[in-house]
């Protein structure tokens, strides 16, 4: 991507939408590093307990992913064919 070709307000905006997916995915990795923890205990884990890990993870996942998609289809993201370095 060239940010020569970004106004100042839209490098700001893909700033702050990095910064966001970036607190989602932090989080994401300590829900499921809880969810490790749990099943790696041993011994019976009930659903009830895993449930709300999962219904608060997966959720963020998903919108972490299609934020990172649009990132990287825009058509001011690919300028020459040259892979966005926000995404590397």
């Amino acid at each position: 991507m060239n940010n020569k070709n970004l106004s100042p307000s839209a490098r700001a905006q893909q700033s702050n939408q990095l910064r966001s997916i970036a607190g989602d995915l932090m989080e994401v990795h300590g829900l499921l590093s809880l969810l490790c923890n749990e099943l790696g205990g041993g011994g019976i884990v009930q659903a009830r307990h895993l449930e709300p890990m999962l219904a608060r993870a997966v959720p963020k996942l998903r919108d972490a992913v299609h934020a990172m998609n649009e990132i990287s289809s825009s058509p001011t993201a690919n300028d020459a064919g040259q892979p966005n370095p926000l995404l590397m």
